[in-house]
Protein backbone atom coordinates (compact mmCIF):
# COMPACT_ATOMS: atom_id res chain seq x y z
CA UNK A 1 0.00 0.00 0.00
CA UNK A 2 2.43 2.57 0.98
CA UNK A 3 5.04 1.54 -1.74
CA UNK A 4 2.03 2.45 -4.69
CA UNK A 5 0.98 5.46 -3.17
CA UNK A 6 4.63 6.68 -2.05
CA UNK A 7 6.58 4.96 -4.59
CA UNK A 8 10.13 7.34 -3.59
CA UNK A 9 10.24 4.86 -0.91
CA UNK A 10 12.08 2.09 -2.73
CA UNK A 11 14.58 4.02 -3.72
CA UNK A 12 15.82 4.78 -0.41
CA UNK A 13 18.56 3.23 1.04
CA UNK A 14 18.01 1.04 4.35
CA UNK A 15 19.74 3.45 6.49
CA UNK A 16 17.69 6.34 4.73
CA UNK A 17 14.73 3.64 5.66
CA UNK A 18 15.39 3.69 9.26
CA UNK A 19 15.78 7.34 9.69
CA UNK A 20 12.47 7.83 8.12
CA UNK A 21 10.76 5.07 10.97
CA UNK A 22 12.48 7.00 13.18
CA UNK A 23 10.71 10.34 11.92
CA UNK A 24 7.56 8.70 11.22
CA UNK A 25 7.63 7.10 15.29
CA UNK A 26 8.34 10.39 16.73
CA UNK A 27 5.54 11.97 14.84
CA UNK A 28 3.42 9.31 15.95
CA UNK A 29 4.40 9.64 19.61
CA UNK A 30 3.58 13.33 19.61
CA UNK A 31 -0.10 12.51 18.48
CA UNK A 32 0.00 9.05 21.21
CA UNK A 33 -3.74 10.85 23.08
CA UNK A 34 -5.36 10.22 19.43
CA UNK A 35 -4.06 6.50 18.64
CA UNK A 36 -7.01 4.51 20.25
CA UNK A 37 -6.22 1.70 22.37
CA UNK A 38 -8.72 -1.45 22.05
CA UNK A 39 -10.61 -2.84 25.17
CA UNK A 40 -8.70 -5.82 24.44
CA UNK A 41 -5.21 -4.17 25.18
CA UNK A 42 -6.70 -2.30 27.88
CA UNK A 43 -7.64 -5.41 29.62
CA UNK A 44 -4.07 -7.19 28.52
CA UNK A 45 -2.32 -4.24 30.38
CA UNK A 46 -4.52 -4.56 33.72
CA UNK A 47 -3.77 -8.36 33.61
CA UNK A 48 0.09 -7.86 33.24
CA UNK A 49 0.09 -4.98 36.13
CA UNK A 50 -2.51 -7.44 38.25
CA UNK A 51 0.44 -10.19 37.87
CA UNK A 52 3.14 -7.82 38.22
CA UNK A 53 1.91 -6.76 41.32
CA UNK A 54 1.31 -10.33 42.89
CA UNK A 55 4.18 -11.31 41.72
CA UNK A 56 6.98 -8.33 41.48
CA UNK A 57 10.25 -10.36 41.87
CA UNK A 58 9.26 -12.56 39.00
CA UNK A 59 10.50 -10.06 36.32
CA UNK A 60 13.96 -9.13 34.94
CA UNK A 61 15.41 -5.51 34.62
CA UNK A 62 15.70 -4.88 31.21
CA UNK A 63 19.58 -4.74 31.51
CA UNK A 64 19.49 -7.92 32.07
CA UNK A 65 17.02 -9.07 29.26
CA UNK A 66 19.11 -6.96 26.72
CA UNK A 67 22.23 -8.54 27.50
CA UNK A 68 20.67 -12.04 27.39
CA UNK A 69 19.69 -10.65 23.65
CA UNK A 70 22.73 -9.37 23.09
CA UNK A 71 24.66 -12.48 23.79
CA UNK A 72 22.25 -14.76 21.90
CA UNK A 73 22.91 -13.16 18.69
Amino acid sequence: MIKTSIPQISSLSPAEKLALIGELWDDVASHADEIPVHDWQKAELDRRLKDYKQNPTDGQPWAVVKEKIRRSL
